[in-house]
């Protein structure tokens, strides 16, 4: 079974509702850290394929807008190169999030298309005319997909973020030079907002997804613990050979050993040794005190 991306399910991706596969014994799967992977993998790479389809359409509409900004020279041919390779780098993208195979490539794709976008957005700025300020828009825009929408390690995403709110103050600088003080920073305080609040949202969601596999961690210890029980309530079943006379119980490798130590060595019980009012009676009967228990168990 595949989901709407393309990853395939099944094959120990876990029960539905998102709970561990029971087996044959009814023991809840200890493949939960593998599941967790898999679930998380499917939704980044689902979340970045329709992200990135999202943006690739309006590049074409941006492409029009070109024209009617820069209707002719040589400006007009340098936005419509920055828009054809952009669209390559929105095509290579999608082929590489739609072959990951892990988290990791899913990552790799998205880190690599962002700083295709954001060159392509910075080059856009400076080759529309000066007084046209609206690519300033889509830095802020692309400034909060980086966080929310495309998923990565806070490490990358800075990065990316940094490249573009350098590269944005720079063209504000030195190419929008009608562009006045407060315009510069008003943009200026929306590209920090929405790192400060991309970065939150990013640091909030990897710590919900560590608090997750510490969660899967404990289940799965609690899993691998009733196995061990089981295991040694297991080894008590069947037909146990015992001598009629010693009481001794012969082990799988034919040697007799005795049966407190039989039982030790297959579960954890211990044995303390006392003696009941009925042998007391029968073998000491002139022992006037009550029949005792020690308290200190023994092995056997």
């Amino acid at each position: 079974m595949t989901d709407p991306s393309g990853v395939r399910l099944g094959d120990g991706a876990g029960a539905p509702g998102g709970r561990l596969a029971p087996d044959a014994e009814g023991v809840p799967g200890n493949g939960g850290a593998a599941d967790l992977g898999q679930v998380q993998f499917a939704s980044e790479r689902r979340v970045a394929i329709l992200i990135t389809s999202l943006i690739f359409v309006p590049n074409i509409f941006w492409a029009i807008t070109d024209r009617q900004l820069a209707p002719g020279g040589g400006h007009l041919a340098g936005l419509y190169a920055v828009r054809a390779l952009l669209l390559v780098a929105y095509v290579a993208g999608l082929a590489a999030l739609r072959r990951a195979v892990s988290r990791a490539d899913v990552r790799r794709a998205v880190h690599s298309l962002n700083l295709a976008i954001i060159a392509g957005v910075l080059a856009v700025m400076r080759l529309r005319p000066a007084d046209n300020w609206f690519p300033l828009r889509t830095s802020i825009l692309i400034a909060a997909l980086i966080f929310v929408a495309y998923p990565n390690t806070l490490r990358r995403q800075l990065l990316q973020w940094g490249l573009l709110v350098g590269g944005t103050m720079a063209v504000m600088q030195w190419y929008y030079v009608g562009m006045s003080s407060v315009d510069r920073i008003s943009v200026l305080s929306h590209l920090l907002l929405a790192g400060a609040v991309g970065a939150a949202v990013s640091s909030m969601r990897n710590s919900t997804e560590r608090d997750m596999a510490a969660s899967v961690a404990r289940e799965r210890l609690a899993i691998s613990e009733r196995r061990h029980a089981l295991a040694q309530l297991r080894a008590l079943e069947g037909i146990i050979p015992i001598c009629s006379h010693c009481r001794r119980v012969r082990t799988e490798d034919g040697a007799w050993k005795g049966l407190e130590h039989y039982v030790h060595e297959r579960t954890d019980a211990d044995f303390s040794h006392g003696i009941c009012p009925a042998c007391l009676t029968e073998h000491y009967p002139d022992f006037d005190g009550p029949a005792t228990s020690p308290a200190t168990p023994v092995a056997g």
